[in-house]
This record gives structure tokens, sequence and C-alpha cells, in this order.
């Protein structure tokens, strides 16, 4: 199916660029003073929507600049024709309109990279990641960096540790057998999390919410999809959308 460039437009205007724009009309309207207050307004506060499309032009000036680099004047002239990577700029600027460009922007553009130079990252992969990070919040994107780094699985040994060396019935364990049991206990500990944690700023009743979505998208195993022999709870497809966020110029 043929794009035209208008399908490429990136960020589209938001609540928050209507409601700064209700306020200039309604300051306009004041005599003598609304014209002078609406210049102050202008020249104080750029709308959500001018400093995303300002900041997603930059970003797509910096792919382009990093793809005639790293590829020969023949391949720039055959991704005009490349299905892969029209798709894969088309959904990345889809997604930078609704998405946190200081979480989200590294990933989509080593994503429009990926799809434009010879890397082996499939087309229908970068699709289903772009969609992914569509739907995700920078919560969810927390949560997933917490499952990845084992912190839940830190915490909850912690937890049963300190509680295991307060019982004196269990003094005659020694350390290294004490590690085995808190380290048998995985299972359940990962039951316990992935049913919420507490974040600084998400209750933990919250939190289930955002934990039961990634298991849903495919990020995050179910408890009974885990076992002690998973050194992380991320499935295959989660563990790949968080290298492009965290390491994109690995990906």
């Amino acid at each position: 199916m043929a794009h035209t460039d208008d399908s490429l437009d990136p960020p589209r205007r938001s609540g928050a660029d209507h409601a700064l724009n209700a306020a200039k009309v309604g300051i306009g309207a004041i005599p003598w003073i609304g014209s002078a207050a609406v210049e102050a307004i202008n020249g104080f506060f750029a709308s959500p929507y001018d400093r995303k499309l300002h900041e997603w032009r930059v970003a797509m000036a910096q792919v382009v600049q990093q793809l005639r680099h790293e590829t020969s004047e023949l391949c720039q002239k055959s991704l005009q024709g490349s299905q892969k990577f029209q798709e894969v700029v088309i959904l990345a600027s889809d997604v930078a309109s609704k998405s946190d460009p200081v979480e989200v922007y590294p990933a989509l553009k080593h994503a429009i990279i990926a799809a434009g130079s010879a890397s082996d990252t499939s087309r229908d992969m970068l699709l289903r990641i772009l969609r992914a990070l569509k739907l995700l919040t920078s919560t969810h994107i927390r949560l997933l960096r917490y499952f990845a780094t084992n912190a839940w699985a830190d915490e909850k040994a912690g937890h049963l540790r300190a509680h295991l060396r307060r019982d004196e019935r269990n003094a005659y364990l020694t350390d290294e057998q004490m590690e085995k049991y808190v380290e048998s206990m995985r299972c359940i500990h990962y039951y316990s999390a992935f049913s919420g944690v507490d974040l600084a700023d998400v209750s933990r009743e919250d939190s289930k919410v955002f934990i039961d979505d990634l298991h849903k998208e495919g990020l995050l195993l179910s408890p009974i999809q885990y076992s002690e022999r998973d050194e992380s709870p991320l499935t295959p497809f989660g563990a790949r959308l968080l290298e492009l966020l965290d390491s994109p110029e690995q990906f």
C-alpha cells in the first residue's frame, strides 16, 4: 500500500495544546493587555505539540545523518523503495506522538536505523517491538527493568534471610544451607512479586495492573511459566524490547 508524506507527520496535537490555545484566546480578549499577554505566553511557553514536533525532527535528522554515514549511496537510494524501512518510520513516528521523548526516542531512532541498515533484526520483530512501545507507559518500563535486574528476587530473598536468622530454631543452619533454602523459594518469591510490588509513586495494588499488562503483551512470564532455572522472568521478546530501550546502539 502506498503511503503519502502526510503519514509520516509525527506528534499530534493533544488536550494540553488545545488548553494552551484556549488560554491564549481568553487572555487575548482582555482589553488593553490581551495581545501583550499572549505575546508573553508565546515567548515563555511552547505547546507540548510544538516541543514534541521539534524533538522528533531533531531525532529524525540524526537518524538520516547516521544512515548516510553508515551506508553507501546505493543503499540510501534503495531505502526509498524499502517497505520495511517505510513501515518502521511510519510506526515509529506514531509511537513518538504518544510517548515520552526522553524514554523512547533513542529506541525509536535505533529501530529506524536497524530497518535501514544491515541489521539482522527482522521487519516483523521491529514492528512488534514498536507496537508494544506504543502501549507502554513509563511505569510499565520501570517495572520491566525492575524484573530484568532481579530486584524483586533480591528484595524477597533479603526478607526471607532476615526472618530465618531471627528464628532461633534455624541456628543450626550453615550459611550455605540457608542460601540454598532461600534460592529454593525463588518461584514463590516471583509469585509474590508478580502479584504487585511497591514503587516510589505506585502502590502495590496498582502495580499489579501494570504487571498484568506486561504479561498480556508477552513481555513477562507468568508464575506458572517461571522456574528456578530462569535467570530473568522476562520473555525473549521482553528482553529484546528492553535491549532496544537501554542499549539501543547495540540493537
